[in-house]
């Protein structure tokens, strides 16, 4: 069975590849019929559904909107499976042996992808990419990179998170005629301004490292 390839329209594509998505050697058509198309994919797939597995709590109602969008859109039932991430990777790893794999899985962050790829496990983005020039122009390089390998991307992000709240010295805000922060912009322009002229150790501070677009 052969069937028209599909196309890569940017939104759309934030369901396909954009969730993060270890795209486990599965036609991008869905679950049980056939693709030969540009993106170099081949395998049993009819394109009426596609598995997507998420972390255990990341469900998010926005998420569950877009896929609810997408499904409408494209006529394609997308079943959702939430796992931790312990028991995610000990399920991709049976699934790969039994080459009964989810189309779509969110991954932690880490190294997954170019692992699983290097594998051969997953399969590569760039057919899909070629389609859309400067998509991944809208992601902080940091996060692609670490989901590229020999050439190859294997993933996108789904999310950057700050994980943690802003501890601030309300005495020094005031002193120098700022609020509390609500956006990195405000967050170093404040930061700036306080320590202007001063000899100052720390003012604004985060229980963890900031992601790579604070700095």
């Amino acid at each position: 069975m052969t069937r028209t390839p599909w196309t890569l329209a940017r939104r759309s594509f934030l369901l396909g590849a954009g969730l993060t998505a270890l795209a486990a050697c599965s036609s991008p058509a869905g679950v049980g019929g056939a693709d030969t198309g540009s993106t170099g994919v081949t395998g049993g797939r009819t394109g009426k559904e596609l598995l997507l597995y998420l972390s255990a709590g990341h469900d998010y109602q926005p998420y569950l909107d877009v896929i609810r969008r997408f499904e409408t859109d494209k006529g394609v039932k997308v079943t959702v499976q939430t796992f931790q991430w312990s028991d995610l990777q000990q399920k991709l790893t049976a699934d790969f042996l039994s080459g009964d794999t989810a189309d779509l899985v969110e991954e932690p962050g880490g190294f997954w992808a170019t692992r699983f790829g290097a594998d051969g496990n997953i399969m590569s983005l760039n057919g899909f990419l070629e389609q859309e020039p400067g998509f991944l122009d809208d992601f902080v390089p940091a996060g692609v990179q670490v989901r590229q390998a020999g050439g190859a991307t294997y993933a996108v992000p789904l999310h950057v998170t700050m994980g943690g709240l802003v501890f601030a010295n309300q005495d020094m805000l005031q002193a120098a005629g700022v609020q509390v922060p609500t956006t990195w912009e405000e967050f170093r322009a404040a930061a700036r301004a306080i320590v202007a002229g001063r000899p100052v150790r720390a003012v604004l501070t985060t229980p963890v490292r900031p992601s790579p677009q604070a700095r």
